[in-house]
């Protein structure tokens, strides 16, 4: 009977002991600095360049990017492991463009999309700047 109770004992603290490792998050991936997008464009011709900005404070993004539209304010960034997304507003005319990125980074390289209202998505890839 004690070796019954021993083997339980021991499968119990095995199994408390391995909870708090289950329990952690995957600490988020770093992408603080400069980022250059390249977005390969519906109707064809030469991909859209973009500079993208982040600013990162553990799994909370925020920053700007840069495009032929000017630069404008990440609204609602965050990274979660090795996956990061944010959201852009870009004033058109009479109205306002909202566009959601979500990308996978791995090392200095994040590949990912961009979905717009209206569900048009556009595939993307980065690269990260080295610091001047």
């Amino acid at each position: 009977m004690r070796s019954v109770a021993s083997i339980a004992t021991g499968a119990a603290l095995v199994l408390l002991g391995g909870t708090p490792v289950l329990a952690q998050e995957t600490k988020p991936v770093d992408v603080a600095g400069a980022w250059e997008i390249s977005m390969e464009m519906r109707q064809g011709g030469p991909a859209a360049q973009s500079k993208i900005t982040f600013e990162q404070d553990g799994a909370k993004l925020t920053g700007t990017l840069e495009g032929r539209m000017g630069t404008t304010a990440i609204e609602d960034g965050s990274v979660k492991g090795k996956t990061v997304t944010f959201t852009v507003r870009i004033e058109r005319a009479d109205r306002v463009v909202v566009s959601t990125y979500t990308a996978t980074v791995d090392g200095d390289t994040m590949s990912g999309s961009v979905s717009r209202e209206g569900g048009m998505t556009t595939p993307f890839t980065a690269k990260k700047l080295k610091k001047e």
